[in-house]
């Protein structure tokens, strides 16, 4: 049987951005259409990570995983959107950023972020800025994860401070 080595941990449990650049093209849309979720929340970056709260945290990615039927779009077709019986990655990550604000989370602690899997392919997740490091919400498991152990090859995410935003990592 082979062993599968975990992750080394990072130095930094925090997700580390560089710059501003361009937000991914559909968002422009989804913001449009969706006002509202494009305007900060709350003053905090960071949720307190209590049991209670990672426990909500995870029953929500389980359900919104259980609920979306995955359906992969073109990016000429690509539309983001929240709730919904089908979507791609980033409705789930959309739809789990709307429970967790409906349960009153800040939108600074909850930012979707683009990356590319192992196999190259284009993803979006959600983050979750936790006391305790950034925390990874992906419709490929039900188990959240640091961010640093992912498979995944983070390329930019939304501003704590302005969902519009959006920073290299």
């Amino acid at each position: 049987m082979r062993q599968i080595t975990p992750p080394s941990r990072p130095n930094n449990l925090f997700i580390s951005t560089r710059r501003d650049t361009l937000a991914p093209f559909s968002f422009a849309g989804f913001c449009a259409a969706q006002a509202d979720q494009c305007v900060r929340r709350g003053e905090e970056t960071q949720v307190d990570l209590s049991r209670e709260k990672r426990a909500l945290m995870q029953r929500i990615n389980v359900e919104v995983n259980g609920q979306i039927t995955y359906r992969a779009e073109s990016d000429a077709t690509d539309n983001w959107a929240i709730g919904g019986k089908q979507g791609d990655c980033e409705d789930y990550a959309l739809t789990k950023r709307q429970r967790l604000l409906d349960a009153g989370w800040p939108s600074g602690a909850l930012r979707i972020a683009t990356a590319r899997t192992e196999e190259g392919e284009g993803h979006a997740v959600l983050i979750v800025s936790t006391t305790r490091g950034d925390l990874v919400l992906d419709n490929r498991t039900n188990i959240v994860k640091p961010w640093f152990a992912t498979q995944l090859r983070l390329i930019k995410i939304q501003s704590p401070q302005d969902p519009t935003v959006w920073r290299a990592i």
